[in-house]
């Protein structure tokens, strides 16, 4: 029972969300880190109207993204900003889950997980930075 659980997307994808949501809570606190200052900055120039560059290293599409999310919702604190990026980055698994589907069917799954969870992408799917999502 517990093997053909592991093996249904809705569960895998309910239970990344859950746990992705548990370590966005224990960032909450944690103060802006290094490039998160220019990409959050970015994006609240934009929400605000002042659509002048500052210093970024990537095409402001995903600073648009965000703006738009802090003017839709009318919240625009770096936390939403985290949970923006999480959610961008949640759906960027889903995609390579499907891909792996059309691919090899009998391991997407373990590396859909793989995936998700290696130590130098994972923490991306929590900052405020264009590097991953």
């Amino acid at each position: 029972m517990k093997r053909l659980m592991l093996k249904q997307p809705a569960f895998l994808l309910a239970l990344t969300f859950i746990i992705n949501l548990f370590v966005l809570a224990l960032f909450r606190h944690t103060p802006i880190i290094v490039d998160e200052f220019e990409n959050y900055n970015q994006a609240l120039n934009f929400s605000n109207g002042d659509f002048h560059l500052l210093k970024i290293s990537a095409v402001p599409g995903y600073h648009a993204l965000i703006a738009l999310c802090f003017k839709t919702f009318g919240i625009s604190s770096l936390l939403f900003a985290r949970l923006i990026t999480m959610l961008i980055g949640t759906s960027c698994v889903i995609v390579f889950y499907q891909i792996c589907q059309r691919i090899n069917p009998g391991n997407s799954v373990i590396r859909t997980l793989q995936f998700l969870y290696f130590p130098s992408i994972f923490i991306y799917y929590f900052v405020v930075y264009t590097d991953i999502p």
